[in-house]
């Protein structure tokens, strides 16, 4: 295996795990009541669906890498696509806490 695509796997894999984490931080928040009042039902379900097909993205294209290299590169490119980071807070707008 050559060294480039060795690092490639090993960060398709270390990114999957952190999804998991991330979405397993997220849905322990809106369970508990930590998200902002804010927020509507209709948002927290939209925020939810997007951020929840994440996993699945980012373990088919971790997989794709091990069988067809830059088939899970631009994978993972669709899926950044896909599910992107969340919008920052306008100037002005109150931070967390």
């Amino acid at each position: 295996m050559r060294l480039w695509h060795r690092a490639a796997s090993d960060a398709a894999a270390s990114s999957c795990v952190l999804v998991v984490f991330f979405n397993g931080l997220w849905w322990y928040g809106r369970r508990a009541g930590l998200v902002d009042p804010a927020l509507t039902a209709a948002d927290l379900r939209r925020i939810s669906v997007r951020w929840g097909s994440g996993p699945p993205l980012y373990l088919a294209c971790t997989l794709l890498v091990f069988v067809q290299f830059w088939a899970g590169v631009a994978g993972f490119a669709v899926a950044l696509y896909l599910v992107p980071p969340p919008p920052a807070a306008a100037p002005g707008e109150a931070g967390p806490g």
